[in-house]
């Protein structure tokens, strides 16, 4: 799962899920809690792009299907 919000994607990972968190040059970022794996690409959340990449990256490593924000 892709997810712009890194204090959603700790919930998230809390909850056992596996969440790649995008946020921007110099965000602070966060660490998992719980059972959930995270992993953080770095670029503006806005950008199509970005998101895409983050969005391979989720399926590269989670083997996800849903990339949705």
């Amino acid at each position: 799962m892709v997810v712009d919000d890194p204090v959603g994607a700790r919930a998230l990972c809390a909850e056992g899920r596996n969440v790649v968190v995008v946020v921007a040059p110099g965000a602070p970022l966060c660490r998992p809690a719980g059972p959930g794996r995270l992993a953080v690409f770095v670029g503006d959340p806005e950008d199509a792009a970005v998101r895409a990449g983050a969005a391979e990256m989720d399926a590269e490593l989670f083997g996800s299907a849903d990339a949705s924000p």
